[in-house]
């Protein structure tokens, strides 16, 4: 007589099966912790990690599970852990999706195992000791969506052998030794919205290589402290979403295209330490969300127009080290909101306006090496916030005697008079000043 299993008793049992098979996976996933913790230097922080405890894995230090109990996120930020990742079992979660091990002392390479973490959406190792070449299986995280590999000791891999990494949003290398040309991978990442490859040792012509035609969501681009070269890359005027631009110190050089205007939403506009010469493009002075506007140590030159009053959202504006001359426009004056005012080492010349008394937002004035002339207008000492006042240097033509009022500028930190024709005794409110 045949027995048949009644419905009831079919779902038991595949009820207990499964709740088995859940018990013995976060079985798994806590002994691979536990492993990992002993291959690393003894630490407080992972006390809670513990064979004895694994029916707590959950509230383990750094541990955060899902709905089913499974280890989602792993974050030891900040935790001064010291070992190496070599141990660190990549095929035993499979639905890790956060991991971040920032701010540590971890050192070696990291293992291409990584590639078994499938569902990463999130992999931060930045500001570790990291060593070795990138390896490519990172590029097989096809959902990760923020990669930071920032402040290690890593190498340039071949990048050739990377994939796209489609739906990657963040992407931050800054601060390793990589010696290469642009990562080709990058350009077809068509979803990155960050792309930060600073002080490294990457080279080449980004005019010729093209990178940025496919980067459209980019907002957010820094270059700095590289060697990259040649003329302004005008695939750069493509990123109509760029709200930072950052190309410090490099080798590139030419003049600043006026398409520069097709950057409408920028914000910060970093350029110094290039060898970027001529006039600045009028069309710079369009871009009208711009905060930051950094051009220290070019060859620009010519006199800077009167328009730049426009930039009415300016904070900073830094011109040392160029070439400009001519009398300061007098809509400079009218950029309420600067904070950091810095014309040192160029030939301007001229009367200073008194109408620099209305930048009451500034906290920083370098005027030194250039060739202004006639007395020092006393409406400099309103600038009540002012912390910082670099009036050196010979050049200078200021005439007469340091106005009574010095004392006024409380908050000043740094003051620098030497080597200028002003003359006669020095202010007996100096004392105030009890920052200098």
């Amino acid at each position: 007589m045949a027995h048949f299993v009644k419905p009831y008793d079919l779902l038991l049992c595949v009820f207990f099966l499964s709740s088995l098979e859940s018990i013995l996976a976060t079985r798994r996933e806590g002994e691979a912790l536990v492993k990992w913790k002993n291959s690393l230097a003894p630490s407080s922080f992972l006390d809670s990690w513990s064979l004895t405890n694994l029916d707590n894995l959950c509230n383990w230090t750094g541990i955060t599970c899902n709905s089913a109990g499974s280890v989602s996120e792993i974050n030891l930020c900040e935790k001064q852990l010291d070992g190496m990742l070599s141990e660190f079992g990549f095929t035993s979660f499979p639905n890790l999706n956060n991991l971040t091990l920032a701010y540590n002392f971890f050192s070696g390479p990291i293992p291409p195992a990584i590639e078994n973490l499938t569902q990463l959406q999130y992999l931060d190792l930045s500001m570790n000791s990291l060593n070795g070449p990138i390896p490519f299986q990172v590029s097989h995280l096809q959902s990760l969506l923020i990669l930071n590999l920032s402040q290690n000791a890593l190498q340039a891999p071949n990048w050739s052998h990377f994939s796209p990494m489609p739906v990657l949003r963040f992407l931050k290398l800054s601060r390793n030794p990589l010696v290469s040309k642009f990562p080709n991978f990058i350009s077809n990442s068509p979803s990155l919205t960050y792309l930060n490859l600073s002080h490294n040792k990457f080279s080449g012509d980004l005019v010729r290589e093209s990178v940025f035609t496919n980067l459209h969501h980019l907002e957010v681009l820094s270059l700095v402290g590289n060697s990259f070269e040649g003329s302004f890359p005008p695939d750069i005027f493509k990123l109509s979403k760029l709200k930072r631009l950052a190309l410090s110190s490099n080798k590139f050089s030419g003049s600043i295209p006026n398409d520069i205007r097709l950057l409408c939403d920028l914000e910060y506009l970093y350029l110094g330490n290039n060898s970027f010469e001529g006039p600045l493009p009028p069309n710079i002075f369009k871009l009208s969300k711009l905060k930051h506007l950094v051009l220290w140590g070019n060859k620009f030159s010519g006199s800077v127009s009167n328009d730049i009053g426009l930039l009415s959202e300016l904070e900073t504006l830094n011109l040392h080290s160029n070439f400009f001359e001519g009398p300061l426009p007098p809509n400079v004056f009218k950029l309420s909101k600067l904070k950091f005012f810095a014309l040192r080492e160029n030939n301007f010349s001229g009367f200073i306006s008194k109408d620099i008394g209305l930048l009451s937002q500034l906290e920083s004035l370098y005027l030194g090496s250039n060739f202004f002339e006639g007395p020092l207008p006393p409406h400099i000492f309103r600038l009540s916030k002012l912390r910082d006042l670099d009036l050196s240097n010979n050049r200078n033509l200021f005439e007469g005697s340091i106005p009574i009022g010095l004392g006024l500028l409380t908050n000043l930190s740094f003051l620098d008079l030497s080597s200028s024709n002003l003359s006669g005794n020095i202010p007996s409110d100096l004392g105030n000043l009890k920052l200098l």
